[in-house]
C-alpha cells in the first residue's frame, strides 16, 4: 500500500502543478486546470492505482462532462481533449472507510503550500478544524516534506513513508481529555475540546519549519492544561494571586522542541498523582512568576523549568504534611463513626428499656388491683371500667411505640445529616468516596441491626398491645365455656 500511495501523492503531484486552482483539506482534494499533454495517462494512471488500492476512483469532468477511465481513453483515441478538466478526490472517505479499530487514520497532501495554510488554520481547542483523535493513530503523508516527526498518536512524513518510528503508534504520558477536565473548568458558549494527547510532538526533525504551526498548537494546548479555568481565549489561574491572561497574544513567538518537551514535561507530572496537589503547586508559582505583560503561553514557557523544579521540591514537604494531615483527618472521622455507632445502640436500648418499663408498669398495676380487691370477690372483666382499664393500657403501649419510634428514628437520621454536613465542611484530604467507604464498613452493619431491633421490639410492643385489648374479651369467653 506504501509504494501505491506514494505514486498517487507523485502522480497527483503532477495535476497540481498544471493547475489553475487547488483546493485541498485534510479530507478533500479538488484540482482545476487546463489541457496539457500528459493529462489523459496521469489520470488515467490515478485511476488504476486507486482500483489497487480498493478505494473510489477520482470524480473527474472533461470539460462539463463526468467521464470514467474508459471514457477517458476512447476520448483521447478519437482526439476528443478537453479545454478544461477537473478533479474530485474524498481523501477522508475513500482512505478510512474501512480502517479497522487499532489501525492509523491515513490522509496525504499533494500541495506543501496547502498543508501549511491547513496547519496554520488548526486551532487546537476546535476538534471539527483537525482529524486527530485520542483513540486512533493518524498519520499524514506531506509532499515535499523532508523527514518525519510526530508523536505517540500523531505522524507527519514523506510520501515514502520514511522516519516512522517501528513501534509507532505509543502509548502517551500525557493526560487525556476526561481527566483534564475533571481539573479544570471550562466556560463559553461554544465547545473547547482540551486534549494534548492529540498535537504531542516527542519524535523526529519537531524543529522544522513545517512543524511551528504543531508547536504552537502542542504549547497552548499543554499550558491550557495547566490552567484552573479556560474559555475562548482567557486563562484564569487560582494560585497564590487570583490572576487572568490571554491565551496567546498577537507576535507571541513560536515554541522550539525543547521548550515544547518541558512544558509536555510539566503537564505528565502534574497529572501523574495527586493531580489537584501538583497543578496548585504549579499554579502557585505561575501566578507570582508569569510577567504581567504577555500572554500565558508566553509567560509560561519563559518560567516553566524553574517553576516544575520548585513545584517538585515543594512537593515532596507537601505531601508528608497531608499525609499526618490526613492521618488526623481520618481519626477525627472514625471517632464521628464510632459517636453514631453508639447512637444506634443507644437508641436501640432505649426502646428495649421503654418496653419492659411500660410492660412492668402494666403488670404492677394488674397486680396491685388484684391485690387490693377482697378475696370473697372476683375481679369482673365484664365491668366497664375493667375494660377501659386493659383497653387504656393498650392505648398507652400503642402511643408509647408510635412516639419512641418518632423520636429514635428522627434522632438516627439527624445524626447521620450531621456526620456528612460535618464531613463535607472539614473535608480536606479525605475523598467523598472514601467517607462512604469507612461509613459503608462500619456503620452499615449498625444500621441494619437497629433497624431490625426496631422492628423486633415494635412486634413485642404490639403484641402485649393486643394482649391488653383482648385479655376482657378472652377472660369472659373462657369463663361462659365454663359455666
Amino acid at each position: 500500500m506504501q509504494a501505491s500511495l506514494e505514486l498517487l501523492i507523485s502522480k497527483l503531484s503532477v495535476l497540481a502543478g498544471h493547475a489553475v486552482s487547488i483546493d485541498e483539506g485534510w479530507d478533500r482534494l479538488a484540482l482545476q486546470g487546463v489541457y496539457f499533454t500528459e493529462l489523459g495517462e496521469t489520470l488515467l494512471a490515478c485511476q488504476e492505482i486507486l482500483a489497487s488500492l480498493n478505494t473510489p476512483p477520482l470524480t473527474i469532468d472533461w470539460d462539463d462532462d463526468s467521464v470514467e477511465a474508459d471514457e477517458i481513453r476512447a476520448r483521447i483515441a478519437a482526439g476528443d481533449l478537453p479545454k478544461q478538466w477537473r478533479i474530485v478526490y474524498a481523501k477522508d472517505h475513500a482512505l478510512n472507510a474501512n480502517v479497522t479499530v487499532g489501525k492509523p487514520k491515513i490522509t496525504f497532501f499533494c500541495v506543501n503550500a496547502k498543508f501549511l495554510a491547513w496547519a496554520n488554520r488548526i486551532d487546537p481547542f476546535d476538534a471539527s478544524s483537525f482529524p486527530f483523535s485520542e483513540t486512533q493513530a493518524t498519520i499524514i503523508y506531506v509532499n515535499g516534506l523532508r523527514l518525519a516527526f510526530g508523536g505517540a498518536l500523531l505522524a507527519f512524513c514523506p510520501p515514502t513513508g520514511a522516519g516512522v518510528p517501528d513501534e509507532w503508534p505509543t502509548s502517551s504520558n500525557l493526560p487525556s481529555g476526561e481527566a483534564i477536565r475533571q481539573q479544570i473548568h471550562i466556560l463559553g458558549t461554544t465547545a473547547l475540546t482540551v486534549t494534548p494527547r492529540c498535537f504531542e510532538l516527542t519524535w523526529g526533525d519537531i524543529d522544522c519549519t513545517i512543524a511551528a504551526p504543531f508547536r504552537m498548537a502542542s504549547a497552548r494546548i499543554m499550558a491550557a492544561a495547566l490552567a484552573n479555568t479556560i474559555s475562548q481565549n482567557t486563562i484564569t489561574l487560582y494560585g497564590v494571586k487570583h490572576r487572568e491572561f490571554n491565551i496567546i497574544c498577537p507576535g507571541d513567538t513560536t515554541p522550539n522542541a525543547d521548550s515544547v518537551s518541558i512544558l509536555a514535561g510539566a503537564l505528565a507530572w502534574a497529572y501523574a498523582e495527586r493531580t489537584e496537589t501538583r497543578l496548585k503547586l504549579l499554579a502557585d508559582r505561575f501566578s507570582l512568576d508569569i510577567p504581567e505583560e504577555g500572554s500565558f503561553l508566553s509567560g509560561v514557557l519563559s518560567c516553566v523549568r524553574d517553576a516544575l523544579r520548585q513545584a517538585r521540591e515543594q512537593y515532596e514537604f507537601v505531601i508528608l504534611d497531608r499525609r499526618d494531615a490526613y492521618a488526623k483527618e481520618v481519626r477525627n472521622f472514625l471517632g464521628d463513626l464510632k459517636a453514631q455507632a453508639r447512637s444506634y445502640a443507644e437508641n436501640a436500648r432505649s426502646v428495649l428499656t421503654s418496653l419492659l418499663r411500660d410492660v412492668l408498669a402494666i403488670l404492677a398495676l394488674v397486680g396491685v388491683t388484684f391485690a387490693i380487691q377482697p378475696a370473697s370477690k372476683s375481679i369482673d372483666f365484664e365491668s366497664p371500667t375493667v375494660i377501659w382499664f386493659f383497653h387504656s393500657a393498650g392505648m398507652f403501649l400503642l402511643i408509647s411505640l408510635i412516639l419512641q419510634l418518632v423520636v429514635h428514628i428522627r434522632d438516627v437520621r439527624l445524626t447521620e445529616r450531621e456526620t456528612w454536613f460535618w464531613v463535607d465542611k472539614t473535608r480536606e484530604y479525605m475523598s467523598k468516596s472514601t467517607a462512604k467507604e469507612y461509613l459503608s464498613k462500619f456503620i452499615d452493619d449498625r444500621r441494619r441491626l437497629f433497624y431490625g431491633q426496631l422492628v423486633m421490639l415494635g412486634a413485642m410492643y404490639l403484641l402485649a398491645s393486643a394482649i391488653c385489648f383482648a385479655l376482657p374479651t378472652c377472660v369472659i369467653f373462657i369463663s361462659h365455656l365454663s359455666d
